[in-house]
């Protein structure tokens, strides 16, 4: 199980997959996403999702808002872009991998 600390308090994040001993794929390996924007051309395509969370994981109590960009290009290939945006009242702790 992964531990995250903020402020001197630890946080138990829920164990993901049964057969494993953490969380290895975080908060969000299934969580339902909102599509914010598309975009479908001749040389690119691309897509925004959008997850927000009101802090209501005991394991992760904060609030924030996550936005991912993927974009694929015919001249630049693949590329990911996370946004996280901090809506709480403190600091949180994030990763992203």
């Amino acid at each position: 199980m992964a531990n995250i600390s903020s402020k001197k308090k630890e946080y138990q994040l829920r164990k993901n997959f049964v057969s494993q001993k953490h969380a290895i794929h975080g908060l969000q390996s299934e969580s339902n996403f909102k599509v914010i924007e598309k975009n479908i051309g001749d040389e690119k395509a691309s897509v925004q999702l959008e997850y927000i969370s009101e802090g209501q994981d005991p394991g992760y109590p904060f609030k924030y808002k996550l936005l991912i960009e993927s974009t694929l290009s015919s001249t630049q290939g693949f590329s990911c872009k996370t946004t996280v945006v901090n809506e709480s009242a403190t600091n949180i702790p994030v990763g992203d991998g």
